[in-house]
């Protein structure tokens, strides 16, 4: 790499500082009230998005959780500069978050230094195994950029949950996530984003295609997911496809599929065989039919490419007969299967001893570890369309603990209404305190809770917990 070039790319780096909620252990999942504030640091890039500049590329995990974000630039000391955040997937499938310079701060930064540097993403095709790449960051906490040097190694292809990943044998350490990877030309080929413990030399990258559609995603219509099928598949095989009638075994087959998702809203039906979407058709692993062997595709992968709202033409095989349809790009429809990485948007009841929290499925790990014989019934329940509530922590010496309500009970009705959310509750709950009658709770193990309340309760987030400190 050109001396030039790699100036040019170093500069464009910047070192993000986070002051938010520290991620904790699972009594903490079970009751947000335990919350703890922490600082950490992580590694960003500069880039321009319609020759519009101040925007700041990294890693939805160096942010997410954040109250208050700050960078440094190697270009003026260690001078901070206060940055608000635009977006970020949540999930964080793929790695993908946007940072900005407000303006105040952007005009007083390029009277520091002129004009902002920046780097350009690479095109998707020249990404290839074998391609020379060099790894920016500022890992372990380092004041200055650091520089790694490695090839591409390997692509992983996605699946129904993760997105496709580039491997590098560059050496990533914890902060040099959020930073770029870039070619010898000093174009990203995606961001540097984590590595396998007691591995040898291998690290991940978010691809810069993932990012590319994030980016559009999130500056044109400001929504921060990707294009999804909403359902699941199968492998095809040639005993399936005969009994399908279908001429050939190419394609998936469709096992599920979720309420107003993408294919339920297109008209198709499970054991529908997919077999092309737009210009791609897919064996009978879901990979992209192609002549190059050097980097497979999936029709995960395909689809979350695709920019939400879009119109997708899709290519069935059912009873036999060829079907084309057309649908529109969808994100995941909304569901219990996924949940929020981001805490400071986990809501929650403390009443009588009890907090009570909708399922999702990260406090499902969390219940499994203290009751292991309830994990099934909690994942019957989150395939399910409609939301179920759980007492997620039960104080010691409470009203709750008296009556013998136990961690992980799930809430079927209150006062003969069933429920189904956070905002059901506290309405009913309110309700009952306000004309001073008794609040009754049915349980799906079959117990009961009758209660009385003297004050009213309010849905709470663990950002109460520490609102002074931001105020």
């Amino acid at each position: 790499m050109k001396t030039k070039k790699l100036e040019q790319a170093i500069s464009a780096v910047v070192q993000i500082y986070v002051e938010g909620l520290n991620e904790g252990e699972l009594f903490e999942v079970l009751d947000p009230r335990t919350i703890r504030t922490g600082n950490w640091s992580g590694s960003g890039s500069f880039i321009r998005i319609k020759n519009e500049e101040g925007f700041i590329l990294t890693n939805a995990h160096v942010v997410k959780n954040g109250l208050k974000y700050r960078i440094r630039t190697m270009l003026t000391s260690e001078e901070n500069f206060e940055v608000i955040l635009i977006g970020m997937i949540e999930t964080l499938e793929p790695d993908v978050a946007l940072l900005k310079l407000p303006t105040h701060e952007l005009l007083r930064m390029k009277k520091m230094i002129g004009e902002i540097p920046y780097l350009e993403l690479e095109r998707d095709d020249l990404i290839k195994r074998d391609l020379s790449i060099k790894a920016i960051g500022y890992p372990l906490g380092m004041e200055e950029p650091n520089i790694s040097t490695g090839k591409v190694t390997n692509f992983i292809f996605g699946s129904e949950d993760e997105c496709e990943r580039i491997v590098t044998d560059a050496a990533i350490n914890p902060g040099n996530s959020g930073g770029p990877a870039v070619t010898e030309d000093g174009k990203i080929i995606g961001i540097n984003t984590s590595i396998v413990l007691d591995a040898n030399n291998i690290g991940f990258i978010t691809p810069a295609s993932f990012v590319r559609i994030v980016l559009h995603n999130l500056t044109e219509g400001k929504e921060t997911a990707l294009t999804d099928l909403g359902g699941r598949f199968q492998k095809n095989s040639k005993n399936s496809a005969a009994y399908l009638r279908s001429p050939t075994s190419d394609g998936v087959i469709i096992t599920t599929m979720f309420p107003n998702g993408l294919m339920a809203k297109a008209g198709l039906e499970p054991r529908d065989i997919v077999f092309k979407i737009n210009e791609f058709e897919f064996d009978s692993h879901g990979i992209v039919k192609t002549k190059n062997i050097f980097r497979h595709k999936n029709i995960y992968d395909v689809v979350r490419l695709i920019p939400l709202h879009s119109n997708i033409d899709l290519e069935i095989i059912r009873g036999g007969q060829r079907i084309k349809k057309t649908a529109e790009a969808l994100p995941f429809p909304e569901q219990n299967l996924r949940t929020t990485n981001n805490l400071l948007k986990r809501k929650f009841i403390s009443f009588k001893g009890m907090i009570i929290q909708e399922i999702n499925f990260l406090i499902v790990q969390a219940l499994a570890e203290f009751s292991p014989g309830k994990f099934d019934r909690f994942i019957e329940l989150l395939a399910k369309d409609k939301r179920k509530l759980a007492v997620t922590f039960v104080s010691l010496n409470s009203f709750a603990e008296d009556i013998d309500i136990d961690l992980g009970d799930i809430i079927s009705k209150i006062n003969g209404i069933s429920i189904y959310s956070l905002l059901e509750v506290e309405s009913i709950f309110n309700e009952k305190i306000e004309k001073g009658e008794d609040i009754i709770i049915d349980f799906e193990s079959g117990a009961l809770g009758v209660f009385k309340g003297n004050n009213k309760i309010k849905i709470l987030t663990p950002l109460d917990q520490i609102q002074d400190l931001y105020n």
